[in-house]
């Protein structure tokens, strides 16, 4: 069935092992010398027509990844492509190569006892990691061989019922107890040539865990035990079953035995006491006439010997034609083991400064290497500089791993795993990107009259393009990080357009670009929000003096830089972050408006036109003005969004902070006693004194393991038509959430629960939350309060609900906070009205300010049509085929 399905297959002589291709785009060996490396596990090809020398990696061809595909109805398909070099757009992840741990310049030989160097075991070790950590930001598994791709020596998955099996005891002992450390083995040889499938083990009295090995010991082995050659074995595994039967523990595959030639039986059991054998024999002759041989083993430290104990049973093959011995020696190397996210994502000080370091190396060990006049002894080979890259790449691939695994943008758990070190150490992670992104080029990339060949300038060229383009990933990836608050990301704006006005006046060798296009299409993103983060609707960021007086990084003079509305979860790193700021400003004392902002942008989109069609030979950074571009069409799409938005979307361009009530339970009981009644609904009802509050979600006690869970926002319709009669009670829904939680999401003991969105509730109307939770038992509330107080003076009123079925009320259960909005009292004070007045001039007077732009490029294209293309020229720029398009788009919306 194979013949038509590979045309190449290849027999290692060395340990016979064959290795074959599949698929349509496999290589034709035909009048080729094939050679099968047997210490990288890679393939040569020599073509003597050409001359020509191929390398193919075996491991490579049958790499596959593995896509998560979510369904309408919620459930996930998995779509498994493989990855070979005629789709290199599968293989290649945001820069990141999948198989590049397989390439010679990174990979370690498969041979045991090979020597290499201490940089290419370095270089290996951070490519696994690099590896690791990438796979499960893709959602990559490790895909078990499939049977008919990998099968077996002997052509099959054998399980308990194709062995045979020799039992050594004719009847049963009283009981058999362990120990932690207790061992029980026993010697064995055969007659003939046998494959052995695994031992049967007693059980009959409760759970077990047991974990067997086989030793072979030699033809002398049964005059003189030695400590023997190990020879499989298995994890520890799991079984029960029941009185005077054996449970059957198989090897991953047979094991050939040879006839005259002793073995140990080894295993280490855990559980009660179990059942045993007894009037053990020497010799056992089986149906087949096989004949066995056993004797005691000084491996045996709990008893088991030839006359009583444990393994009771062999269950062995008689080697047939059908059934061969595998020709090639049993791979004794350890079992793969598939490493955890945890595993790659244990994030300490060390490992920040471990990578900062190496990073800050490889960058200018590189900068060196690609520079002109090096001395002989200085100077680095393409593969010394490749390797550089990849380190350098590496390393910034892993600090944007480890950065938002600290401090995720999108928030997972109640407790962030923050303290001053990790922040600093983030801070150290800002700085060194932007010292790389606002670095200064060799001489030698800056200019044309470099002394290499141009290929070889092109080489360096597209290397320098790879860390860089890595770094502004990383930046963009780790901006909420870097950037927490508002007026962070307001000021390192203003800053760096300062910086580019200096550099130009001054014609310093310094450049900012790059780093301010990775600010902008960090702003672009969709988490980041333009209204709130910039003064667009005729106020501006606070600039009072207490924000620019001194400030230590562990001081809390650093929170006042944060807008009173700009809410965060990362209070160690605001300080930490706001110091630095302060530290690196060079506008600081000077305020700028978003107008200022605005003309600044738009001379970065349109002077590189201008001087294009003048006739001067530029060569602008492609990324920056196309950020630009974007991010001004975003702030146009948010104004435009807020004159047409409802009062909820206009109050919110004030900004909101989510507050949490306090804890209507005065204690807490941690024993875990609360049964969720597998989905048993607990509800409370409550009301607010006070119009303006909208909710946004609950916090719920959880307990060990994990939940699923439904919350549910009700109304009672009796209380909003004006009637306060519980026998009447009509509840409403006005909003529900389904999910999962673990331990993992509540430390110490509340997870907190929100809606997709916050809904407005009404002043002096019952309301309901109800809770379905299924799972184990959970913590609860004791000696609960009729009202609490909230931060902004909001006070909740608690009533026992009807709809709680599962025992909570005023006194005692669950749900014990409430999330809320409130909105600020400076905001409800702007009418509607007037917030969309604003929205609508900033709109306009942008679109104003871009079209009147634009028009002096056509008119200066007109111009000039007769000595430059101004067609193409127009063309080609982002301000005509992006940024315009997408202005009249959103204004006509």
């Amino acid at each position: 069935e194979n013949a038509n399905t590979f045309k190449s297959l290849v027999i290692s002589k060395r340990d016979g092992t064959c290795s074959f291709f599949k698929g349509k785009e496999q290589v034709d060996f035909y009048n080729r010398c094939v050679y099968l490396d047997p210490i990288y596990n890679t393939l040569w090809s020599y073509n003597p027509t050409n001359f020509e020398v191929s390398l193919y990696n075996i491991v490579a061809c049958d790499l596959v990844h593995k896509n998560n595909i979510e369904t309408i109805d919620g459930k996930y398909l998995v779509d498994i492509k493989t990855v070979n070099k005629k789709h290199k757009e599968d293989a290649n992840f945001h820069g990141f190569n999948l198989s590049s741990i397989l390439t010679p310049e990174l990979a370690l030989p498969v041979m045991s006892n090979c020597h290499v160097t201490r940089l290419q075991a370095a270089i290996n070790l951070l490519c696994c990691l690099d590896t690791l950590s990438v796979a499960h930001d893709l959602h990559l598994s490790a895909v078990k061989e499939e049977v008919e791709d990998r099968q077996m020596v002997s052509g099959k998955r054998y399980c308990r019922d194709d062995f045979q099996c020799v039992n050594r005891f004719e009847s049963h002992g009283g009981g058999w107890g362990y120990s932690g450390h207790s061992v029980e083995a026993i010697r064995f040889m055969a007659d003939i040539d046998i494959l052995l499938g695994g031992f049967g083990l007693f059980g009959g009295r409760g759970e077990y865990t047991a974990k067997v090995k086989l030793w072979d010991i030699g033809p002398e082995g049964g005059e003189q035990e030695g400590d023997g050659e190990l020879l499989a074995e298995t994890e520890e595994v799991p079984y029960e079953c029941g009185p005077r039967q054996k449970f059957a523990i198989l090897f991953d595959e047979p094991i050939a035995l040879q006839a005259q030639r002793w073995y140990v039986a080894w295993a280490q059991i855990n559980g009660p006491s179990s059942d045993c054998g007894s009037a053990g024999q020497a010799m056992v002759t089986t149906e087949d006439q096989v004949l066995f041989y056993f004797k005691s083993s000084k491996k045996s430290n709990n008893g088991t010997d030839v006359n009583a104990g444990q393994i009771p049973q062999l269950l062995y093959k008689v080697i047939t034609m059908e059934h061969q011995a595998p020709v090639r020696p049993i791979d004794q190397s350890e079992p793969v083991q598939v490493l955890s996210k945890e595993f790659s994502r244990s994030v300490t000080k060390e490992c920040f400064q471990s990578l900062l370091s190496l990073l800050q190396w490889s960058w200018n060990t590189f900068k060196v290497g690609i520079s002109d006049g090096q001395s002989l002894q200085h100077m680095y080979t393409a593969l010394e500089l490749e390797r550089l890259v990849y380190v350098s790449r590496a390393s910034l691939r892993l600090l944007r791993t480890f950065t938002n695994e600290v401090y995720p943008n999108h928030i997972t758990r109640k407790n962030p795993l923050e303290n001053v070190h990790l922040a600093g150490s983030v801070g150290d992670v800002r700085s060194l990107l932007k010292q790389m992104l606002s670095d200064s080029l060799p001489l030698s990339m800056q200019s044309k009259k470099s002394t290499r060949p141009k290929p070889k300038c092109e080489l360096y060229v597209r290397m320098l393009n790879g860390i860089l383009d890595e770094c502004h990933n990383t930046f963009v990836a780790c901006f909420h990080a870097f950037y927490p608050t508002t007026y962070l990301k307001w000021t390192c704006l203003c800053d760096l357009l300062t910086d580019i006005d200096s550099e130009t006046k001054s014609h310093s060798t310094s450049n900012s670009q790059r780093l301010l296009s990775a600010v902008l299409c960090a702003l672009c993103g969709p988490t980041v929000r333009l209204r709130s983060t910039f003064p667009l609707l005729g106020g501006s960021i606070s600039s009072d003096s207490s924000l620019h007086k001194g400030l230590s990084p562990s001081d809390n003079t650093g929170l006042p830089m944060m807008n009173g509305s700009d809410s965060h979860h990362y209070p160690i790193l605001v300080e930490q972050m706001s110091y630095r700021s302060q530290m690196e400003s060079v506008c600081s004392g000077s305020t700028w408006s978003w107008k200022e902002v605005l003309d600044r942008l738009l001379k970065l989109i349109t002077e590189p036109v201008s001087k294009q069609l003048l006739g001067h030979k530029i060569t602008p950074l492609p990324g920056l003005t196309k950020n630009c571009c974007h991010l001004l069409a975003r702030v146009i799409a948010e104004l435009v969004h807020q004159c047409s938005g409802n009062d909820e979307d206009l109050h919110a361009g004030c900004g909101r902070i989510l507050h949490m009530t306090p804890p209507r339970f005065t204690r807490v009981n941690n024993s875990r006693t609360w049964n969720t009644g597998n989905g048993s609904p607990d509800a409370i009802a409550f009301q607010v004194d006070r119009p303006g509050i909208s909710v946004a979600g609950a916090g719920v006690y959880g307990g060990l393991g994990h939940f699923e869970y439904e919350l549910e926002l009700l109304e009672d319709q009796s209380t909003a038509g004006g009637s306060d009669q519980s026998h009447t009670q009509r509840w409403n829904s006005l909003e529900a959430t389904r999910g999962s939680f673990g331990p993992e999401d509540y430390p110490p003991e509340i997870v907190e629960i929100k809606f997709d969105k916050p809904v407005i509730i009404k002043e002096n109307i019952k309301y309901a939350l109800r809770l379905r939770n299924h799972g184990g038992r959970t913590n609860n509330g004791d000696t609960g309060v009729n009202a609490i107080k909230g931060s902004d003076n909001t006070t909740f009123t608690f009533t026992t609900c009807s709809l709680s079925f599962n025992g909570t009320t005023v006194a005692r259960g669950q749900i014990p906070i409430i999330l809320y909005y409130s909105n600020p009292a400076e905001c409800a004070r702007i009418s509607s009205n007037k917030l969309e007045q604003y929205a609508r001039k900033g709109a306009l007077s942008m679109t104003t300010s871009i079209i009147q732009n634009s028009t002096n490029l056509l008119i200066l294209a007109r111009e000039k049509v007769e000595e430059v293309p101004s067609g193409d020229i127009l063309n080609n720029a982002c301000i005509v085929n992006t940024l315009l398009p997408l202005v009249m788009a959103h204004i006509s919306s």
